[in-house]
């Protein structure tokens, strides 16, 4: 049986998955060299009266936050990529659609709703290869 269409959605996340990942690395590197962003968070310090927090701190948790998004994300598409190879070549789109479906609620929860697109992608295809494997064995 063809899976077109769980693979363009898996293609469609996997994508995705990898521009909010090579997106967190560019705003990673753009709050560490930046000393727009160091001013930026010393005039909201100074603005909001904080007095407990320095701006290198605000700028370390930015920074620490992006590089999480963009590991979580970078996860998701290799495991993505895996379920691609286990819908088009082992022949098993029922443990695809499982990890799909999973992945889909844990990256949407882990990326703080960042990668929401791409997880709804894949779990459009997880969705469909589960259906696509109970009608496999009803016909069997």
């Amino acid at each position: 049986m063809k899976s077109n269409g769980e693979v363009l959605f898996l293609v469609i996340g996997v994508v995705l998955f990898s521009i909010l990942f090579a997106g967190s690395l560019v705003l990673s590197n753009g709050v560490q060299n930046s000393s727009g962003a160091e001013e930026l968070a010393q005039q909201f310090i100074s603005d909001e009266n904080v007095t407990e927090v320095t701006a290198g701190q605000i700028l370390t948790f930015l920074e620490n936050g992006f590089l999480y998004v963009g590991i979580v994300s970078l996860i998701c598409a290799v495991i993505g990529v895996i379920s691609i190879v286990l819908i088009k070549k082992s022949g098993n789109p029922g443990a695809a659609g499982k990890l799909l479906i999973s992945t889909a609620i844990l990256s949407t929860i882990l990326t703080l709703f960042v990668g929401v697109l791409a997880c709804c992608a894949y779990l459009i295809a997880g969705i469909k290869a589960n259906g696509r494997n109970k009608s496999l064995k009803a016909s069997a």
